[in-house]
């Protein structure tokens, strides 16, 4: 997959995940809710995973335990290559 096509999936699940994330907050009781949005948010985290794998990260806390600080590396979303 295209580093393009992946930011875009990254970007739609993140959207579900958050819409289903405020429904929950006043449907918390949904099961089906529940389910959907815990599949959604395994399939968000394992994307991320792959394009920061591929790319680099996304999230500030990936650099977490490493000797420096690599947060600055590599390109930026919008740089091209």
């Amino acid at each position: 997959m295209s580093r393009e096509a992946l930011l875009q999936q990254i970007m739609e699940y993140a959207f579900v995940e958050k819409e289903l994330n405020l429904f929950l907050d006043t449907n918390p009781t949904d099961k089906q809710a529940l389910a959907m949005h815990k599949s959604v948010a395994e399939k968000l985290e394992d994307l991320v995973e792959e394009y920061e794998d591929d790319y680099g990260p996304l999230r500030s806390e990936k650099n977490m335990n490493s000797e420096r600080w690599a947060w600055m590396d590599g390109p930026w979303p919008w740089e091209k290559d």
